[in-house]
């Protein structure tokens, strides 16, 4: 009910930017409380974002997050349930971080291999 209130236009929006939305905010209330609902979160949403018509998967993801993480902290911050956690899915961070390593890797300019083009000198 807080993102998608029949009176609010975003509402109105694709159904898969709607569902993105939704089940994002439940990941990050889940994990906040210690669930882990990746293994089932991550297929949905990513099915969901791939129902967008003229949008990548990537596209939906990142317009919708930050609506979502917004809704998540205020749904986190009127409980009073312990939470073991910002909100972030376990992992996410692991995976953040070998992303940024692989991103680096493809970005270095790549070594020559094969002989060297050095001179040799032998002497006897």
């Amino acid at each position: 009910m807080r993102l998608h209130t029949p009176e609010a236009v975003d509402a109105r929006a694709h159904r898969g930017v709607v569902e993105v939305e939704a089940e994002t905010v439940a990941l990050m209330i889940g994990a906040a409380h210690g669930l882990d609902t990746a293994e089932y979160s991550v297929p949905y949403v990513t099915s969901w974002a791939g129902s967008v018509p003229d949008k990548t998967v990537f596209d939906v993801v990142t317009a919708t997050a930050e609506r979502a993480r917004k809704a998540a902290v205020a749904i986190l911050d009127t409980l009073d349930t312990l939470q073991i956690g910002d909100g972030e899915p376990p992992g996410l961070a692991a995976t953040r971080d070998q992303r940024a390593v692989r991103e680096r890797e493809t970005r270095r300019p790549a070594r020559r291999r094969g002989p060297s083009t050095r001179s040799t000198v032998v002497t006897r």
